[in-house]
């Protein structure tokens, strides 16, 4: 469902991760098998590149926060792994 995300979720994310000091991030990550990719009018491309967008300000998010996050990673090891080395 990350083609739903407002363009405000990270402001709302921060602000809730701000008032709730020992909260997780939570489960984020990147997959290919998701109902979104396979049939968003969009395309397959489109929905992964937003995928991989917001899972990289998330970990920039948890990043600054110090907040860990519990990742999910469906057939996406690559990108992701990419993304990780960028945040180094």
């Amino acid at each position: 469902y990350v083609m739903e995300a407002s363009d405000d979720c990270l402001a709302k994310l921060e602000m809730l991760l701000l008032e709730h000091p020992s909260a997780f991030v939570g489960e984020i990550g990147l997959c290919k098998c998701a109902r979104d990719v396979r049939h968003h009018p969009a395309g397959k491309q489109a929905v992964l590149q937003k995928q991989r967008d917001l899972f990289e300000q998330q970990m920039r998010l948890a990043a600054k926060l110090r907040r860990p996050v519990t990742v999910h990673c469906v057939q996406q090891m690559g990108p992701m792994m990419d993304i990780l080395r960028s945040l180094l």
